[in-house]
This record gives C-alpha cells, sequence and structure tokens, in this order.
C-alpha cells in the first residue's frame, strides 16, 4: 500500500516537473545554451536520486535489528523530506523570473501600475508572488473575476443594465457581484470582467485595467450600497482612464521582457459571451 502511493505521489510530481522544467531551463538559458542548462538539471536530478536510496539503504540497514523501528521509519522520514522538498521548490520558483502573463501577475503588475506608477519587471513580480491556493484566491473585497455571470452571485438589476449598454466593438463588460450569500448582513461584493469571443490578450489587459480603475473608484464610495448607486460612473470613469493609458502601460510591459501575446488563464477564466450575430 505505501510503495502503491509513493509511485502514484512520484507519477504527480514527474508530471508536474516535466510540465514546468521547459519554463524554468528557458530563464536560466541566456545565449543558445537550454541543452547545456537541461543537462545540468538532469545531473542535479539523478545525483539527488542516488543519495535518497544510499540514504535510504543505510538508515534500512542501521535499523534492520529493530523491526518496528525499520516499520516506523518511513512513516517519520517521508514527511520531513517532504517538507524540505516543497520548501526547495519553492525557494526555486521564486528565483525563476517567468515571462508569461497570468491573471495573478496581471493583477500585480497593474496594481503596481496604477499605485506607483511604473510596471514592476518579471524579478519584482516574483519577488510578490505567493503560493496562490484555489479556497483563498478571490476572497478580498472588491476582488477581480474574470468569467461568465453567475445568476447566484450576480447583482441582476445592474448586469441587465450593462448588458444593454454593449454594442458590437465592446469585447468585455464588468459588473458587480456577490461574493456572499443573501442572508449574511454584510455583504461582500466583487468585480467580474466577463470577455466576448474573439477577445484577444490586448482586450484582457484593457479588461483588468479597468476593472482596477473601478476598484481603485470604489475605495473613495465608503459602503457597498454607495458604490452600487454610482457603479456607472465608476465605470465611465475607469473606462477614459483605461484609453488614456493603455498604450503606454502596453509598451512598458513589452520593453520589459513581458509575454504579452499569450494569457494563460483558467478553464473557468477562458468563458466566453457572444452575440446572437457573432
Amino acid at each position: 500500500m505505501l510503495a502503491s502511493i509513493a509511485n502514484i505521489a512520484k507519477q504527480i510530481s514527474l508530471a508536474c516537473y516535466l510540465a514546468t522544467s521547459t519554463a524554468v531551463h528557458r530563464s536560466f538559458a541566456i545565449a543558445d545554451n537550454l541543452g547545456e542548462v537541461s543537462a545540468k538539471g538532469q545531473i542535479q536530478t539523478v545525483c539527488f536520486d542516488n543519495l535518497g536510496l544510499t540514504l535510504a539503504a543505510t538508515l534500512n540497514i542501521l535499523s534492520a535489528n529493530n523491526p518496528r523501528l525499520q516499520a516506523g521509519l518511513p512513516f517519520v522520514m517521508y514527511p520531513v523530506f517532504s517538507v524540505l522538498d516543497l520548501f526547495g521548490i519553492y525557494q526555486g520558483l521564486k528565483h525563476v523570473h517567468l515571462q508569461t502573463l497570468t491573471k495573478d501577475r496581471l493583477n500585480i503588475i497593474i496594481s503596481t501600475w496604477i499605485q506607483q506608477g511604473f510596471v514592476p519587471s518579471p524579478e519584482e513580480v516574483s519577488k510578490q508572488e505567493g503560493i496562490g491556493l484555489s479556497w483563498s484566491r478571490g476572497r478580498e473585497p472588491w476582488s477581480i473575476r474574470i468569467g461568465c455571470l453567475n445568476p447566484r452571485r450576480c447583482t441582476a438589476k445592474l448586469s441587465v443594465m450593462t448588458m444593454q449598454s454593449l454594442n458590437s466593438e465592446d469585447f468585455y463588460f464588468l459588473s458587480p457581484e456577490s461574493l456572499t450569500s443573501e442572508l449574511k448582513r454584510n455583504q461582500e461584493y466583487g468585480v467580474l470582467l466577463s470577455l466576448r469571443e474573439g477577445a484577444d490578450t490586448t482586450d484582457v489587459i484593457r479588461g483588468i485595467l479597468h476593472a482596477s480603475y473601478v476598484r481603485k473608484g470604489i475605495e473613495a464610495c465608503g459602503s457597498s450600497s454607495a458604490v452600487l448607486k454610482q457603479w456607472f460612473n465608476l465605470v465611465e470613469d475607469g473606462k477614459r482612464l483605461t484609453e488614456q493609458n493603455m498604450s503606454f502601460l502596453y509598451e512598458q510591459m513589452l520593453s520589459l521582457g513581458w509575454a504579452c501575446k499569450n494569457i494563460l488563464l483558467s478553464t473557468q477564466e477562458q468563458a466566453r459571451y457572444s452575440f446572437i450575430a457573432d
């Protein structure tokens, strides 16, 4: 049973390693030395695999005269070395500065741009990125979510009025949505960014920039009820600021090495709406 569980965990880890190793190796390839970097990485893997097997064999021999200790040794050593391994991976990835864009990285870039007036480099964003646990995402007040309208979470009147104001030139719309159940006294809200079919990466960046300006305007409103009453004014003000600054923001991101051609989105974030005439 223990061997089966260990083998399953090993295969999952191997799949994760193969999926990310190319990007990690490419970040270290300063010139045309990707093959050399990959070889060094593989040598490290082989060396530590052999060291692990040597340590396991040594501990097994030392505990050969104590069957109870020998049986319990894997349950003691595995958690310790797993924690050390995960800590090493986390520290390693923090020093790998990936230029690909995700929603979380865009949030960091655009928030820094709005609050401090400059675009952070991939190295600066790497220092701010966290683990990103699924249950911790989207719970802060007026967080930005990319996806489709959820009838259980949307504010029906504002959402309908927003959709009625759309035209063929719009590739996204913003709408407030509730993050808590209607039974709670203190309602928490978020900003929904819904993308249209055919929206490209520039539209995604423009939409998140627009939503971030709206979120900044929300801070001056105070209560959530005041935000909902002034929602369309906040959206219009944010749209004006977005049109003024979008091109300069995009140029700054390109100059710092951000890969703006593609944005990695989750399955839920890839959902799109479309007009009947599309």
